[in-house]
């Protein structure tokens, strides 16, 4: 009635079968307009249909363009993964060529107590983070200084009772194993919240080389060490220096620098 009396009325939706109700429209995307049709003499339903033809050829060609940020975000992590992929099977070949079964036995019973640790200093806070969209600095922080002071806590732990561990699966390495690849623990606790936020802002190219990076480097001192008779402590020295080398990466990519606690 406003408009037969000639106010002119601009809606703004997303509905399609809403927008079919109007005399003209126009659709926009990023701030510019991208099409314009008049409903003529038509009928409300074909001008709906000519609204739904637009809109659907529109999602299409962003869903199928190169630079559409969902494929570059697919084609980066699949890429990533690959890669990471291949460094870890040829790194292990030549590994296993010159290391004893034994060294893997050890690493792998140290495994299943970090993986362990690993879950509860993360507990889900993270994913939570990356879920929300209102948070703040502080929560932040607070997932931050959690995370952190959970990792020195559950590593503090395994410290002092790595002598029992190995007295329990009567191999002494073990204990001296599990001090030094406590440390994992500690460093990934402290890059955990850079790890949230660049995945948060979806930086995933940054990530992707950070992982890749890390692992490469990682494999090359660790072959490095294995050529040089450092035997089990080239395993040891792996796993550390991937946690060093990625954690350093993300707090200089990232630079969050965590508030008070509460």
């Amino acid at each position: 009635e406003l408009n037969q009396q000639g106010t002119s009325i601009i809606l703004v939706t997303h509905d399609n079968m809403i927008a079919s109700y109007a005399k003209k429209f126009l659709y926009l995307r990023d701030g510019q307009i991208i099409n314009r049709i008049d409903c003529q003499n038509g009928s409300q339903v074909d001008f709906f249909n000519e609204i739904v033809k637009i809109t659907t050829q529109d999602s299409l060609l962003k869903l199928f363009n190169p630079q559409n940020n969902l494929k570059k975000s697919l084609l980066i992590v699949g890429s990533e993964k690959m890669l990471i992929t291949l460094i870890q099977f040829f790194g292990n070949v030549v590994l296993a060529r010159l290391l004893c079964p034994e060294d893997y036995g050890i690493i792998a019973m140290v495994a299943i107590f970090i993986a362990i640790s690993s879950l509860f200093i993360e507990s889900g806070f993270g994913g939570s983070l990356i879920f929300y969209k209102d948070v703040g600095e502080k929560d932040f922080s607070t997932v931050f200084w959690f995370n952190f002071l959970m990792g020195i806590g559950i590593y503090l732990l395994l410290f002092a009772t790595s002598g029992i561990i190995a007295d329990f699966y009567h191999v002494q390495k073990l204990s001296m194993v599990i001090k030094v690849i406590g440390l994992v623990l500690v460093f990934n606790s402290f890059g955990l919240i850079q790890y949230t936020i660049l995945y948060k802002q979806l930086k995933f190219k940054v990530l992707a080389v950070t992982s890749v990076t890390s692992t490469f480097l990682a494999f090359l001192v660790s072959i490095g060490l294995g050529l040089c008779g450092f035997g089990l402590w080239a395993l040891v020295a792996n796993q550390v220096l991937y946690s060093v080398i990625q954690t350093t990466t993300l707090c200089i990519r990232n630079r969050f620098v965590p508030k008070s606690f509460i």
